[in-house]
């Protein structure tokens, strides 16, 4: 397990994080929850971009930022 992995599960362990699936389409969150998202190599599993892309911004506070990236791009919003 490496470092990044150690630092979530003892985020979720004190409360701080939690590990939720869901489909980026149709994100099981409320709107305006967080002040960033970020989406590594994921990207090409969407089965839409435009949808993914507009849920994502959905579920931003406003002036929140969105970087998704695969494995020659990257996007931010």
């Amino acid at each position: 397990m490496n470092a990044a992995s150690h630092r979530f599960a003892d985020a979720v362990r004190a409360g701080r994080a939690e590990f939720r699936t869901g489909l980026v389409e149709d994100l099981p969150l409320p709107d305006s929850t967080f002040d960033k998202a970020l989406s590594v190599h994921t990207v090409y599993f969407w089965q839409s971009l435009r949808a993914g892309s507009a849920e994502l911004h959905r579920v931003l506070k406003p002036g929140g930022r969105v970087v998704a990236s695969s494995r020659r791009h990257i996007w931010t919003g």
